[in-house]
């Protein structure tokens, strides 16, 4: 299986909020795909801190063995990923 993972950058706000359980919704609340966050503090004069929130955004089934690399074609987002594996084969 291959595992994509989405990394995206949020502000603190998000970050550091205290999200609900399903059944604490409002009726007119969307229910959240589970997100894990991280910060990072720049090691320059400002010492500023990026958060990012990762989630898991697919899971491919049906593959065995390695892959080496994979890669959006077009390079562009197009919803069609192509990877690599080691008999370098490309699907």
């Amino acid at each position: 299986m291959i595992r994509l993972w989405r990394i995206a950058p949020c502000d603190e706000k998000v970050a550091t909020q205290t999200r609900k359980n399903i059944s604490e919704l409002d009726l007119e609340e969307d229910i959240q795909p589970d997100q894990k966050f991280f910060s990072v503090v720049m090691q320059d004069d400002t010492a500023a801190v990026l958060y990012f929130a990762v989630s898991l955004e697919s899971v491919l089934a049906g593959h065995e063995g390695w892959v080496y690399g994979i890669d959006w074609h077009p390079p562009v987002y197009s919803g069609k990923l192509q990877r690599s594996n080691k008999i370098k084969t490309t699907v």
